[in-house]
């Protein structure tokens, strides 16, 4: 296999890299094939080398897991696929400086809510008890206002950042 040198874009940034049978394009445009190995030097004398090993099949959530070797050792990377992701499955995140938007602080379950859609809501009142790590939450409303939406329901699973209730 012939080995040249070509440019590559590493993260935004154009590096040279050592291509081992691939052109530079089919890197870029298509990925690196499995068991392909591309070196990338980031800043002379400083050379990454990268292979990939496999990638599995997409989770229930459509994440892959992207299994490759940098510098020969092993490294795994889950990558959300856009293509097989379930269809709306992705809960909106708050805005947490938005004082209107209410977010999950932490990953959990939702025990209680204890608010409706236009219902008037005082600044610190508790809107919703979650449940995590064996432990009860109560969210509080950081201020007043009307509840414009509902973004939660009793026993579903929130991950840190989920909106749980937009005040209007």
């Amino acid at each position: 296999m012939q080995s040249r040198k070509n440019q590559v874009p590493i993260f935004g940034l154009i590096r040279q890299a050592q291509l081992s049978g691939c052109g530079t394009h089919a890197v870029f445009f298509y990925g690196l094939k499995p068991n392909r190995e591309i070196e990338v030097e980031i800043e002379p004398g400083k050379t990454l080398i990268i292979s990939i090993s496999g990638v599995s099949q997409p989770n229930a959530d459509g994440i892959r897991r992207v299994f490759f070797q940098l510098n020969g050792f092993p490294r795994t990377l889950e990558v959300m696929d856009e293509a097989f992701a379930v269809p709306g499955k992705k809960k909106l995140k708050a805005d947490p400086m938005a004082q209107q938007q209410i977010g999950a602080p932490m990953p959990g379950k939702i025990l209680e809510v204890r608010v409706t859609p236009g219902q008037h809501v005082v600044k610190g009142q508790v809107v919703l008890i979650t449940e995590s790590m064996k432990m009860e939450y109560a969210i509080s409303a950081k201020a007043a206002g009307k509840v414009k939406a509902v973004h939660s329901a009793k026993g579903e699973l929130v991950e840190e950042g989920d909106l749980l209730v937009e005040l209007a």
